[in-house]
């Protein structure tokens, strides 16, 4: 990461977890296989990982408090965390156009690992619809796994389901918990590229 920082000094790195909401979250590490390393419950700490708490925040939290601007693309690999991070994104998903998740076929971070159709379920809601499949992951006995799979969004430019728009409510305010409140507060101290 300090290589791509240097070259592009405009990039930012933060060193936040990202879900569905903000607040201290644990985090399974793999030693040996750290891009195995997820965020997603399981409960019990597996023999060859270890637990650590991290600091999680929402994507409309970050885009809000932090003035990013929304990204026109999401490109998610989070080891079954994609759609609690989506959930985590409501406000800001209808102005993105397209999302590129890892999806799984199988729940391999445990039982509740999203399945690929549960994903796209969900992201209907918000008028994204598979448009295209990427790279596809198999287990040692050719099972498929998991998918890389392009979602757009209706009201894309490119899209041709456009009639496929569905009404949007109108959102409601929720106030936050005080517990969200502290976190929040040390977060914004820690961070220096908030100024």
């Amino acid at each position: 990461m300090q290589t791509t920082l240097a070259r592009h000094p405009g990039f930012r790195l933060h060193k936040v977890a990202l879900g569905a909401e903000c607040k201290k979250a644990e985090m399974f590490l793999y030693p040996q296989n750290l891009v195995g390393s997820t965020a997603l419950p399981l409960g019990t700490t597996p023999p060859d990982s270890r637990k650590v708490e991290v600091d999680m925040l929402t994507i409309d939290y970050v885009v809000q408090e932090f003035q990013i601007p929304v990204p026109q693309v999401i490109k998610m690999d989070t080891q079954g965390c994609e759609l609690s991070i989506l959930q985590g994104a409501a406000q800001t998903l209808p102005q993105v156009d397209v999302l590129l998740l890892e999806c799984w076929l199988t729940r391999a971070y445990g039982p509740t690992t999203p399945l690929l159709l549960e994903v796209a379920d969900w992201l209907r809601r918000f008028d994204f619809h598979i448009w295209d499949l990427g790279n596809a992951w198999r287990d040692a006995s050719g099972i498929l796994v998991a998918q890389d799979c392009l979602f757009l969004n209706a009201r894309s430019k490119v899209s041709q389901l456009s009639a496929e728009i569905a009404p949007q409510p109108t959102p409601v305010a929720q106030p936050r918990p005080r517990s969200q409140e502290i976190l929040l507060e040390r977060m914004k101290s820690l961070l220096p590229w908030r100024d």
